[in-house]
C-alpha cells in the first residue's frame, strides 16, 4: 500500500550461481599448475562448457578469499542434474533439508568442473572442498523475473507545529514516518547490470536528501530555496521530488564527473580553481547528499549561476571548501594543548615547557663544578721498564737489519 503494487516481469532465463572460494597458497598453487603462484587475473567473459553450453563468467579477488559468478541458463543446469532450485543465504539459515543439501552438493560438483575448465584455482583438500563455509559457499539466484517497486520513498506528517492538546487527534490520511529503499529492497535482481554500487549509493542520498528536508519550509524542488510557504504546498514539492529521484537513480543518470570519481578538467569546479590559484591541485571528488550535484539533468540546472565574470560572489561549494581548508592548511598554529589545573579538586602547580628548560639549564653548571677531574690510572714502575726495555730491543734489532741490508747493496 505504502509503494504501490510490485511490478512483476520476466528478465532472463537463467540462474545466477554465486560461489566463494578460499585462498590458495602460492605453494599449493604451484602445484595445481598455476606459474610462480600468482592467481589469475580477475574474469569477465561468457565461457563454453564441456558439455557445449554457453556460460556467462564473472571472477573476482577480494582480501580474504575470490568469488565465481556463473550465469547459465536453466536448461544447462537441469542437464547437469540440478533441479532449479534455488539456494540463497536465508534459505541455507533455514533448517537443513537432506534432498535439498544433495542437491547443493551437485551444485558445488558443477561449480568445481567449470572452476577447473576457466583456470580458477580451487584446493579440493581445505575444509568444505575449498569454498568458504556454508551457507555463503554457493548460492542460486532466479534470474527468469524481475521484481521492481514503484516507488522507493513514502512518508505523511503533520507540521511541525502541530499539537494533539490544541488541535484535538489527527484527523487526515494516515501518518506514515519517512521510509527509504535502497538496492535490492527497490529492484530484484538488484546488481547483475553492473551498477549495483551505484544504485545503491545514490539510493542512500537520495533518501538523506528528502529526510533532510522534511521540515525545511524554503524548499523548492530546485536548486535555489524560496520563501517560505503553506505545509500543503510543502508537503507536494517533496512529493514530487520523489519520482524524479527515483527514476535518476535508477537509470544511472549521474554526471560523468561522478562515474568518472574526480573532477573534470573544464569543469566548473577546475575552472574556478584555476582563476584562483596558479597550479591548482585538483580536489577529491565526493558523493554528496545534494541531488544537484550529482545527477546530470539536475546538474545542468544548478550550474549557470557559477559562470561569468563574478566568481567570487557565485563561487561553487566545493572550491569553497577546498580553498578554506587550504588556507586553514597554511595559517594553522602549533597545536598547544590545554594546561592541567586540577586533580581531584587539588590545584596543579602550573610549570610551562620553557620553565623547565630553564631549571634543567640551571642544573648544568652545578652538575661540572661539582664532578670530581679525572685521574689518571697509577702504572707500576717494574712494569713500565719491562715495556720501554723491550721496546728499545726491538728498536736496535731494527737498525741492525737496516745497516746490513745497506752494506750488502752497496758491496
Amino acid at each position: 500500500k505504502i509503494f504501490g503494487e510490485v511490478d512483476k516481469r520476466n528478465f532472463k532465463k537463467m540462474i545466477g550461481v554465486v560461489a566463494n572460494l578460499q585462498k590458495v597458497s602460492r605453494q599449493r598453487l604451484r602445484e595445481l599448475g598455476f606459474p610462480g603462484g600468482q592467481e589469475p587475473t580477475d574474469m569477465k567473459r561468457a565461457h563454453l562448457s564441456s558439455s557445449k553450453c554457453m556460460t556467462g563468467l564473472n571472477y573476482y579477488k577480494a582480501s580474504y578469499h575470490n568469488y565465481a559468478i556463473f550465469t547459465p541458463s536453466k536448461e544447462d543446469l537441469e542437464r547437469a542434474g540440478f533441479s532449479g532450485s534455488v539456494y540463497s543465504f536465508h534459505a541455507g539459515r533455514s533448517q537443513v533439508n537432506p534432498a535439498k543439501a544433495e542437491e547443493k552438493v551437485r551444485l558445488k560438483r558443477w561449480v568445481l568442473e567449470r572452476c577447473k575448465e576457466v583456470g580458477i584455482p580451487v584446493d579440493e583438500t581445505l575444509s568444505n572442498d575449498g569454498f568458504v563455509d556454508a551457507p555463503n559457499d554457493v548460492m542460486a539466484f532466479d534470474f527468469s523475473e524481475i521484481w521492481k517497486c514503484k516507488k522507493n520513498f513514502a512518508f505523511n506528517l503533520p507540521p511541525l507545529e502541530y499539537s494533539t492538546e490544541e488541535s484535538g487527534p489527527w484527523t487526515g490520511r494516515s501518518l506514515i514516518p519517512p521510509i527509504g529503499l535502497v538496492g535490492d529492497a527497490v529492484t530484484e535482481p538488484f546488481w547483475i547490470a553492473g551498477v549495483g554500487l551505484q544504485r545503491g549509493w545514490n539510493g542512500i542520498m537520495d533518501a538523506c536528501y528528502m529526510i533532510d528536508n522534511l521540515y525545511n519550509m524554503t524548499f523548492s524542488a530546485g536548486p535555489e530555496p524560496i520563501a517560505p510557504t503553506t505545509w500543503n504546498d510543502h508537503i507536494q514539492r517533496l512529493q514530487s521530488m520523489i519520482p524524479t529521484l527515483y527514476e535518476y537513480s535508477h537509470d544511472g543518470r549521474m554526471t560523468q564527473e561522478g562515474l568518472q570519481g574526480e573532477h573534470g578538467d573544464q569543469g566548473i569546479v577546475m575552472t574556478q580553481l584555476s582563476r584562483m590559484q596558479k597550479d591548482a591541485e585538483k580536489p577529491q571528488w565526493q558523493l554528496e547528499v545534494d541531488p544537484f550535484t550529482r545527477y546530470e539533468p539536475l546538474v545542468k540546472l544548478a550550474q549557470d549561476k557559477y559562470k561569468g565574470a563574478k566568481i567570487e560572489e557565485c563561487m561553487h561549494p566545493t572550491v569553497r571548501r577546498t580553498l578554506a581548508l587550504r588556507r586553514i592548511a597554511n595559517e594553522a598554529e602549533v597545536f598547544c594543548a590545554k594546561k592541567l589545573i586540577s586533580v581531584s579538586g587539588r590545584l596543579i602547580q602550573s610549570i610551562s615547557a620553557q620553565d623547565h628548560i630553564v631549571k634543567q639549564s640551571s642544573k648544568l653548571p652545578d652538575a661540572a663544578v661539582a664532578a670530581p677531574p679525572p685521574v689518571a690510572p697509577a702504572i707500576p714502575e717494574p712494569e713500565l721498564a719491562k715495556v720501554a726495555s723491550s721496546k728499545a730491543e726491538n728498536l736496535q734489532s731494527l737498525f741492525a737489519k737496516q745497516i746490513d741490508k745497506h752494506v750488502q747493496q752497496a758491496s
